[in-house]
């Protein structure tokens, strides 16, 4: 009798298991994060893709002319999308908000290192320097550092008050950030 009960266990866990197999993600994984569109996110994580991995975006200005690059993770491409549940799901599945983003140039990276360094951002930097205070809520909500700035020569806080992002810079203060 006491085989029964296990094979039925077992036969209710395998069914319960049961799900429609995800399919393979059709966009990538930073195009994804920078939509919001988290069943290809989803997607992504499940066939292993790195979610810390660097992609070149092209920039583009509002005539479609392409003006730089950046390299970047797809945490940072939440955070130009404002994608507040992308960057949680990020996250939770273990996206760096250490991580450093940069602009390259047309033939190549850009060579001066005061400027090559200035470029690097984390994506707390970036969500202060869009004004994008969603994503920069759910950032620090999910563990984001709010010192880490990816360079040396500027703080979150301190790029909050220069470009007179008050309710970020007050933000920020509140949740233990300095300059």
């Amino acid at each position: 009798m006491s085989h029964n009960v296990v094979l039925s266990v077992l036969f209710l866990g395998v069914l319960q298991g049961c799900s429609k197999p995800i399919p393979r993600p059709t966009i990538s994984l930073h195009e994804a994060a920078r939509t919001g569109n988290l069943a290809q996110i989803e997607s992504h994580l499940h066939y292993g893709c790195d979610v810390n991995a660097l992609e070149i975006v092209a920039w583009q200005d509002q005539s479609g002319s392409i003006r730089s690059s950046k390299r970047a993770t797809p945490l940072h491409a939440a955070v130009y999308g404002d994608q507040r549940d992308a960057i949680v799901l990020l996250m939770k599945n273990g996206a760096n908000p250490a991580a450093t983003s940069e602009f390259v140039s047309e033939p190549g990276e850009i060579r001066d290192p005061i400027l090559k360094e200035l470029t690097r951002a984390t994506p707390l930097s970036e969500a202060v320097f869009l004004d994008r205070v969603n994503a920069l809520r759910a950032l620090v909500e999910s563990g984001a550092d709010v010192n880490a700035s990816g360079n040396r020569l500027i703080t979150p806080l301190a790029m909050a008050r220069n470009m007179h992002r008050d309710q970020i810079a007050s933000y920020l203060q509140n949740h233990g950030a300095h300059e």
